[in-house]
């Protein structure tokens, strides 16, 4: 599983659209802000490339990578279901327990800014 937050296409020298199609099926998350014009491009591109499920989120603001934690409230809601459901996902039925769907809204989060936290 991958989470990307604010991407780029080359970062430091890593070219990154080529290795995203080889990435073995698993599943994508890709999540920029609206108002981040260079990472939003990189986020729809990024997941159009991508060789199993992937999921884009263009979040409301122009706050980049962790800070869209502090400027969405929905976010982190969003991120923990959504890795929920990916890690359940990579394991057989038996293993996991009984079948969840986990809902964003339904994930208590600490409700603490990211740049609050210790």
């Amino acid at each position: 599983r991958l989470v990307m937050l604010s991407p780029g296409l080359n970062i430091e020298g890593v070219r990154v659209v080529e290795p995203i199609g080889r990435f073995g099926g698993r599943p994508l998350l890709v999540v920029a802000s609206r108002g981040d014009p260079v990472s939003s491009r990189a986020a729809s591109l990024l997941e159009s490339r991508a060789s199993g499920s992937a999921t884009l989120i263009l979040s409301e603001g122009g706050a980049r990578g962790a800070r869209m934690l502090s400027t969405d409230p929905t976010l982190e809601g969003t991120l923990l279901a959504w890795l929920g459901k990916a890690h359940a996902e990579g394991y057989p039925a038996a293993a996991r327990g009984p079948s969840t769907t986990t809902r964003p809204e339904s994930v208590r989060t600490s409700g603490t800014l990211l740049e609050d936290r210790n």
